[in-house]
């Protein structure tokens, strides 16, 4: 090797021109030029500047060597250490830098080891090696200028090297190049250390955990003991098996001591442990010998495995017995709670002399509580406290005579063992004796009276590495108690160690049942009155009376001047005409379907030629029922038809509606929600609701609702067995043969003309060549697009051309002299809709009035479209489908259609609705059509092809085959119709297989079902008129004293948000939603503002707070209609007491029973690994970065769990783009971390930089830093797949609110159980007894609500409650 800082001997001679001008060393020479140094000079090209020519290379500038040493100065580093290493082609060069760390004066070195090819000198070698260390630690500088050509190549190469590991590995890059080495490495050595000493510590663990302990002396364990570390075992395959690195980061939870003994006690005296639906092991053989052999392996005592038998009926249930029967102390090594099973606590005494005798008298089995009880009640005398304790196991007291002598005789006996031989140790009246059995001696204490009163006995274990039951020590004490009551009088100290010696192997391999009393148990009261309690409203029946009243107000309206004006207006339309015809129909036919065009008159004039009819035959009691899809239609028409018929609403016209009953006893016609209707009939055979039901009308029949699908299979079963009943089923446009061939009766078609004027259509060829539409390319050419290209036909939508169009129809309808009609555009969403307006706007010159129209607008907003546009301007009212048959525009004469909409569609495998958008239907594109024909002649400009059109699908896909099934399939269920699938296969379209199996399984998943069958759970969620989950929340919330705010919570789920849903607004309405929630969630600061503003009812509060009043009331009226049915249900007393929202306020309790309820709609949060900041006052930990948390929920797919996304409207939504901002303090910043010359101190920067983010605020989600869980009300996929409506809860409340959960048994043998598994998805890292107590106490909660569901005016356990508050508080 060559030596530092010279060149090597084969470094070839400088040539002349190097030499020559070296002219301090040697003297000057001729070099004048002879002829041959001519010609070689001739002959020899001219060296380029760079390229390697001596010692400099030709170069002038610094060379690398130089700019590495100035750059470690800088940094405050050590000198430059070059060392070459001799290869067969020349030399490499390597580098040692160092720096010493100013804090422990340690010199650290690294060594950089080149990766170029041998060079020939060792200069060339040194320069090389030097350009590569500059590289690595300096390359977001460009310093390749300042190198010479071969250097600069060098680095060149060196840069696309590094690219490519960047793309490749970006933690090894970062690693590599940095321009802190010595940081890197400082961190890698403290992770090595790290990992060093937690391999330490669980290797200590491990050995912890395999000491052979006295109570594991059996044969099986010994078995498994043996070979403990190399035989795996698993015992349940369906568990899925997760690998190490998913428990490591699976939530932890531990539940501390006292909560433990609470919850166990809970449970011993209210649960009873046998199962007499099912066959127990005991009675089973084969199932037993199975089970007794995988618990042998598990390291259970023979007997205990035995005795569980008793009280089980398969292996799980006998283990869940065992773990929980069987002391802590006592668990076999699988099951020992170990370090890690237990959160770190520090605990500082107060007195370390009473903790020291704690631990003394703890050792020999007596519990802490009763110790100390029983040491205050002895004056604090530890001698008398043993000797008490003692006494306390004696099956009864024994009365003691005075022994004067009894010193004098325990003296004497101790030393007759003495002389015996027998090893006795005694100081203070306390003898000390090892027993044959190698690790135990027996503690004797003596009492006052002794020989005529009991000593004290403790059985304590001589040797530390061994350890003995507590239970199993006071057993033999017991045991040993029944043998000297007949000692008495006598010498017991030998008597005592004799018996031991016989007796104490067979009581540890025995030591007697682990469940020694009667189990008492909390029988269920099912309360007769509960059971007869009727729940549904009877219908009020007309009388005699009611008739005559009938019957004069009908004579009377209808010899009105109004009633014939009326009759004048309602004969224009084209459904009179035929009112003959129609009514001949009805009455010849149990089925009749009348279909009919938009303005025809079918959904206000039939229901009134059926009542005509009615009246004229003298029926006076025979009522109808008409359905509408929306409670809006069901409000207006009755509205309508009261008017028509000159009476108010209520009286011979009503309707119901979801919170709303507006009729009377003389109402014959009742406007209803197909949902509604579907209640009643529900519950007709309880209050006879169908009495007196003569026609039923379903209208808008052809949109194929969940419900209208519903509603048709129960009719066309209900029509065999009521032949007085007449079905009318109107439609705007359907197949009549779907319906023919439905019903199995004949079937009556009708049609009425619609009052349309002719339309005119365009399709998209004729539209781009009469609108003359171009569009710019890049290259600035105007060219006229072509319809049939793959653009269009894609369904791709062209704002410019929707624009385009809309001018072109101005300026058509204005040369008409239409000045006043409105143009309708019709587009898939809301976020086409603001592009299409801002398109419109941005290119008309304020020509036009553009108006939005979806669903998320409030009444107001929506209520703008029917103003009439200014002077000038023309009225352009950009909707969804939301225009096709809700909301008509009365002055609409024009309308483009796009052919798009988005629809819901569940995905059961991921359970959740996508949004899809596809093209239209053609049924839907006529319906989109015919609102251009409703005031004059109109036009429809369809901005897709006729070929497209007609390649269209006739009818829209039906609601059942595309959306959740749930409600569905209980409210079938709720009938008492057991085959399910069968039944709505019945229908016009059958649902999806895998639809209907999801449903079922969510309804098991929620308790609404087991086992097939529908529970007392399941009947009362189906009386509700909600979704189950909602249902289940307010059941909970009556009995944990919640109702107030879960009664809100479910009105907010049955009709939506109370906030306005501003898109410019958003970040201002996240403001308040985040003031309303308080840390709680979504969900909850919705519920905190309707109760906000119901508490002030001023319309400043809602503007302020963007809050919808219209919402708001129906939230109110929602509220209303619960609480009376759960009134009328029994769950609520009439008088609202405290007890009624007696927990309005404990927030961790609602947050558990909204997850309780909404389970398995529950999240699980997985937060990145902690990050550490160094400062000199330690290491502190960094807040995670709300963008690294990632959330998971069940999948049904070959993974178990699936990503998902926070909606950006939820309040625990991070939008900040960076952690903070370094703007106004930049300067301050550079200051601080800039040396003397000007360059960066990097450690200074990055102290700097983390003691800013450590500083920062965290605007991310303060409450899920606390919790591992959210649940959320609703899930939806666009770009990704997105949960909404959140509430944060804990692992405690999911595990008791939630779902399933088993063991994970999949262990060597030798270690410990890591948790349990929720639903066979969700690992959780625990203490298995601590998973055997939850599911316990779940079964508590759960015969709970049983009982309350069996009597729901029976008030909750006090104790029991208290337990659950605790445990959701940890």
């Amino acid at each position: 090797m060559a030596k530092k800082g010279k060149s090597s001997k084969s470094t070839p001679e400088p040539t002349q021109t190097s030499a020559s001008t070296n002219t301090k060393s040697k003297k000057k020479k001729d070099v004048t030029p002879t002829p041959s140094t001519t010609a070689t000079q001739a002959t020899t090209p001219k060296p380029q500047r760079g390229l390697a020519i001596g010692d400099n290379f030709g170069w002038t500038g610094k060379l690398p060597v130089t700019l590495l040493n100035e750059h470690c100065q800088k940094q405050k580093w050590g000198k430059c250490q070059y060392d070459m290493s001799k290869k067969a082609k020349g030399f490499v060069g390597i580098v040692t830098l160092t720096w010493e760390n100013p804090k422990t004066k340690e010199l650290i070195p690294i060594k950089f080891y080149p990766n170029y090819s041998p060079k020939e000198t060792t200069n060339e070698a040194r320069h090389m090696v030097a350009t590569f260390v500059l590289h690595r630690i300096n390359y977001i500088k460009n310093m390749k200028m300042l190198l010479p050509i071969i250097f600069r190549d060098y680095w060149n190469e060196l840069e696309d090297e590094r690219l490519k590991l960047l793309k490749e590995n970006k933690e090894l890059h970062d690693k590599r190049y940095n321009t802190n080495p010595f940081t890197v490495y400082l961190q890698q050595r403290e992770n090595e250390e790290k990992k060093a000493k937690e391999r330490q510590i669980k290797e200590q663990n491990e050995l912890k955990t395999k000491k052979p302990t006295i109570s594991l002396g059996t044969k099986s364990s010994t078995n498994s003991a043996t070979s403990a570390t190399t035989k795996p075992l698993k015992i349940e395959s369906d568990t899925r098996k997760f690998p190490k690195k998913v428990w490591e980061q699976a939530p932890f939870i531990d539940i501390p001591s006292d909560i433990r003994t609470s919850i166990e006690h809970s449970i011993r005296n209210h649960i009873d442990w046998v199962n007499t639906d099912q066959d127990l092991l005991i009675n089973n053989p084969s199932m037993a010998k199975t089970a007794s052999e995988k618990l042998s392996a598990l390291g259970f005592r023979e007997s205990h495995i035995k005795e569980s038998f008793n009280y089980s009926s398969r292996f799980s249930e006998s283990l869940e017995w065992l773990l929980f029967h069987i002391p802590e102390d006592d668990l076999p090594q699988s099951f020992v709670k170990t370090d890690k099973d237990s959160k770190v606590q520090l605990k500082i005494s107060q007195n370390l002399e009473m903790e020291y005798l704690m631990k003394r008298m703890a050792n020999s089995g007596f519990d802490q509580d009763e110790i100390l009880e029983v040491y205050n009640a002895n004056n604090n005398d530890e001698h008398k406290t043993c000797v008490e304790l003692t006494k306390m196991l004696l099956p009864q007291p024994l009365e003691s005579l005075a022994e004067p002598e009894s010193q004098e005789i325990w003296n004497e006996e101790i030393e007759g063992l003495e002389m015996t031989g027998i090893p006795v140790k005694h100081e203070k009246n306390v003898a000390t004796i090892k027993l044959e059995h190698n690790f135990l001696n027996v503690k004797i204490f003596k009492s006052e009276n002794y020989p005529n009163e009991i000593p004290g006995i403790h059985i304590v274990v001589s040797k530390n590495e061994y350890t003995l039951a507590n239970y199993i020590k006071l057993a033999i004490v017991r045991e040993l108690l029944k043998y000297l009551t007949d000692h008495i009088g006598q010498c017991m100290i030998y008597t005592i160690f004799e018996w031991l010696n016989d007796h104490v192997n067979k009581i540890i391999e025995n030591p007697g049942p682990l469940m020694t009393t009667e189990k008492v148990t909390k029988k269920v009261v099912v309360s007769q009155k509960g059971n007869k309690k009727d729940h549904n409203k009877s219908v009020t029946f007309i009388s005699d009376k009611d008739i005559e009243l009938v019957k004069e107000s009908y004579k009377k309206r209808k010899h009105s001047d109004e009633f014939k004006e009326m009759l004048i207006q309602r004969s224009k339309l084209p459904a009179f005409a035929k009112q003959e015809s129609l009514m001949t129909a009805i009455n010849s036919g149990q089925v009749t379907l009348i279909t009919g065009e938009t303005g025809s008159g079918k959904s206000t004039q039939v229901v009134q030629f059926i009542m005509d009819d009615l009246y004229s035959k003298g029926d006076f009691t025979t009522k109808i029922i008409c359905t509408q899809p929306r409670r809006l239609s069901a409000v207006s028409l009755a509205d309508r038809i009261s008017k028509e018929r000159v009476d108010e609403v209520g009286s011979e016209t009503g309707y119901i509606i979801r919170g709303e009953n507006k009729t009377s006893s003389n109402t014959r016609i009742t406007f209803a929600t197909t949902g509604v209707l579907l209640r009643m009939l529900q519950s007709s055979k309880k209050n006879g609701v169908l009495k007196n039901i003569g026609y039923i009308l379903i209208d808008e029949v052809h949109e194929r609702s969940v419900d209208a699908d519903f509603l048709l299979i129960l009719l066309k079963k209900m029509i065999k067995s009521m032949p007085k009943l007449k079905i009318i089923l109107l439609s705007a446009t359907i197949s009549v043969d779907t319906f023919i061939n439905f019903f199995e009766k004949p079937l009556t078609p009708l049609h009425i003309e619609g009052r349309t004027y002719p339309i005119q259509d365009f399709y998209l060829d004729s539209i781009l060549a009469e609108s003359e539409y171009k569009f710019q390319n890049s290259d600035g050419e105007f060219i006229t697009p072509s319809a049939d290209s793959h653009f269009y036909k894609s369904g791709n939508l062209n704002y410019e051309l929707i624009a385009h169009v809309t001018r072109f129809i101005d300026k058509r309808l204005t040369q008409e002299a239409k000045q006043d009609g409105s143009i309708l555009i019709f587009l898939p969403g809301v976020l086409e809709i603001s592009s299409t307006i801002k398109e419109i706007n941005k290119s008309s010159d304020n020509k036009f009035m553009a108006l939005p129209l979806h669903s998320g607008l409030t009444s107001a907003e929506q209520k703008s479209i029917f103003k009439t546009a200014p002077k000038g301007k023309r009225k352009v009212v950009v909707s969804t489908n939301i225009a096709e048959t809700s909301i008509t525009i009365p002055d609409c004469v024009a309308v483009i259609d796009t052919g798009k909409s988005k629809n819901l569609f569940f995905d059961h495998k991921l359970n959740t609705t996508k949004l899809i958008e596809s093209w239209c239907s053609q049924a839907e594109v006529r319906q989109r059509r015919g609102r251009a024909g409703r005031v004059t002649a109109g036009t429809c400009y369809h901005l897709y092809t006729k070929e497209t059109f007609e390649a269209m699908q006739k009818q829209p896909i039906p609601e059942i085959k595309r959306t959740r099934l749930e409600n569905l399939y209980l409210v079938v269920k709720s009938m008492g119709i057991s085959n399910v699938n069968e039944f709505l296969s019945s229908g016009l379209d059958a649902p999806d297989k895998s639809s209907l199996d999801k449903a079922n399984q969510f309804l098991h998943e929620i308790g609404a079902l087991q086992e097939n069958s529908l529970t007392k759970l399941g009947n009362y969620i189906s009386y509700l008129p909600t979704d189950p989950q909602s249902a289940k929340l307010l059941i909970l919330g009556c009995i944990f004293g919640c109702l107030d705010i879960c009664l809100t919570l479910a009105a907010i789920s049955s009709t939506g948000s109370p906030f306005i849903n501003s898109y410019e607004q958003r970040d201002k309405l996240k403001q308040i939603q985040k003031k309303f929630g308080n840390g709680q969630g979504d969900f909850i600061s919705m519920a905190n503002a309707y109760n906000a503003y119901m508490s002030n009812k001023s319309k400043r509060f809602l503007t302020e707070n963007y809050l919808s009043y219209t919402t708001i009331k129906d939230i109110t009226s929602t509220r209303s209609q619960y609480l009376s049915l759960l009134v009328e249900l029994g769950f609520v007393n009439r008088k609202l007491d405290d007890s009624c929202n007696k927990n309005a306020e404990n927030w961790p309790l609602i947050r558990g029973i909204i997850a309780g309820a909404f389970y398995p709609q529950v999240a699980r949060i997985q937060y990145p690994d902690p990050k550490y900041f160094k400062s000199s006052s330690g290491s502190i930990e960094i807040d995670p970065d709300a963008r690294q948390i990632k959330f998971w929920i069940k999948s049904d797919g070959e993974l178990p769990a699936a990503r998902v996304f926070i909606h950006p409207s939820s309040v625990l939504f991070n939008d900040n783009n960076s952690d903070f901002i370094l703007d106004e303090n930049y300067k301050d910043f550079l200051s601080k971390v800039s040396t003397d010359d000007g360059s960066i101190d990097y450690e200074k920067a990055r102290e700097q930089y983390m003691q800013l983010a450590a500083q920062t605020p965290k605007s991310n989600v303060p409450m899920l830093l606390k919790d591992a869980f959210v649940a959320y009300r609703s899930s939806h996929h666009t770009t990704k797949l997105y949960v909404r409506d959140l509430t944060p809860t804990s692992t405690f409340a999911t595990l008791l609110f939630g779902g399933d959960f088993s063991y994970d048994l999949n262990i060597t043998l030798g270690q410990t159980s890591p948790g349990i598994v929720i639903d066979n998805w969700l690992p959780i890292r625990t203490w298995c007894k601590n998973g055997v107590l939850i599911k316990h106490l779940r079964r508590l909660i759960d015969s709970v609500i049983d009982e309350k569901l069996s009597n729901p005016e029976s008030p909750l356990d006090e104790d029991i409650f208290k337990v659950i508050e605790r445990i959701i508080n940890l």
